[in-house]
């Protein structure tokens, strides 16, 4: 734990945005002595998961710094959030495959390295343990004031911090009062994602399972297919898993719901090879999926208002998916700005200074790896320009 040996180094930390996120941040900042509070406009941890959307992500270079930010007990049980429990004390785990989707054969194949992946509820709900959250307030405005930052919500109330965190996501609305609605615009990409979790049986279960334990890529020049485990929900029974499906096409769709959806998702994966065209093909139409257009915005540097606010995550560098680089980045913001703000506690830094070296590690990273994510989109479905991508060089690992 932190000692404030700077008597003028910020204590009282507001986060906007209970997402994976601000809530590995809040515990960080907990852990090293930081009074952190969570607004958050959504009104339970539930609440996104009404819909029973399936989302999970995909942890590689960013996992040990979990081990950072979280305390001993819950970095002892980060195991519950995991996908596969096959994955739960592998130190390393065998390199995600890429196949061709026209022929079933194996393309390439990334190096070893760790590999997890962690469902977002599971992992939001373990790192809300012992976080203040303020559920439904929505952020609307701040102020800095000679006691500190003056918030504003949505709902008329107020409260006061010392430094403050965007977390609230690719739409991020402090993100928008930092730079205004031009500059923080998202951009639309050419791509559409379709998205499905189902239980699919022993059968299909044990394709993908032997496709790849974790997660396994199929390029085709219709796009891209993703599988994976998303939860055991009989550890020794993978008829009972439920798995992710991911489809991602270059095109134009409507936005999508249910057996529409599914339907979409069918049509374009009907000339894919076996197993894959079948993991798709009998996909039950009665179960949640969704079609939606890719956004990213590649970052530019924000004013921090003489240290005093920043931002983290999908609100400083959404991206398009084709590395899995998103929550991995997120977590490298995440560690970082809790030892910057320590760094300012214990006075070895001043915040102004502290606060402006992160911003510029978050731009710049941020922008490469948006850069590369909006390229590897551009050679994704042609099929003899793959191994140009950087994911056939190196794989998913840090670029």
């Amino acid at each position: 734990m932190a000692s404030f040996t700077n008597a003028n180094a910020p204590k009282r930390v507001a986060i906007i945005g209970a997402g994976v996120t601000g809530l590995l941040i809040a515990q960080g900042l907990l852990k090293n002595g930081f009074q952190v509070t969570v607004y958050e406009r959504d009104p339970s941890l539930e609440f996104r998961v009404a819909d029973n959307r399936p989302v999970s992500f995909m942890i590689h270079w960013g996992f040990e710094t979990l081990s950072e930010l979280l305390p001993a007990d819950l970095w002892a049980d980060i195991h519950t959030t995991f996908c596969n429990p096959a994955a739960r004390d592998a130190k390393e785990s065998e390199g995600i495959k890429f196949y061709n989707g026209h022929s079933g054969d194996l393309l390439f194949q990334a190096p070893p390295m760790v590999i997890k992946r962690v469902t977002r509820q599971k992992l939001r709900k373990h790192a809300a343990k012992g976080v203040d959250i303020r559920w439904s307030v929505t952020f609307e405005d701040l102020k800095v004031q000679d006691d500190g930052v003056k918030i504003t919500f949505k709902d008329g109330s107020e409260t006061t911090a010392d430094f403050v965190i965007g977390a609230d996501g690719s739409r991020s609305k402090v993100r928008q009062l930092l730079l205004g609605e031009d500059k923080s615009q998202l951009t639309k990409s050419d791509f559409v994602c379709g998205y499905t979790s189902a239980v699919l049986g022993q059968e299909k279960a044990e394709a993908i399972l032997k496709a790849h334990p974790v997660w396994a890529m199929v390029y085709h020049s219709m796009g891209v297919l993703a599988i994976g485990a998303e939860d055991a929900v009989n550890p020794d029974d993978i008829s009972t898993w439920i798995f992710n499906i991911t489809r991602i096409w270059r095109g134009e769709s409507p936005r999508q719901e249910g057996p529409d959806a599914i339907k979409t998702m069918k049509d374009i994966t009907e000339t894919f090879s076996e197993p894959f065209k079948s993991i798709v093909q009998g996909l039950p139409e009665d179960i949640p999926a969704f079609v939606r257009s890719l956004y990213y915005w590649r970052p530019v540097q924000w004013p921090n208002l003489d240290g005093k606010i920043t931002i983290a995550g999908d609100a400083a560098h959404p991206m398009l998916p084709f590395r899995g680089q998103g929550l991995n980045n997120a977590l490298d913001d995440a560690v970082k700005i809790v030892r910057a703000l320590v760094e300012v506690s214990t006075g070895k830094a001043e915040l102004k200074e502290a606060i402006d070296k992160y911003d510029a590690d978050v731009v710049e990273r941020g922008a490469r790896a948006v850069d590369i994510a909006v390229n590897e989109g551009k050679l994704v479905q042609d099929m003899d320009r793959l191994t140009e991508m950087v994911v056939a060089k190196k794989g998913v690992g840090k670029p």
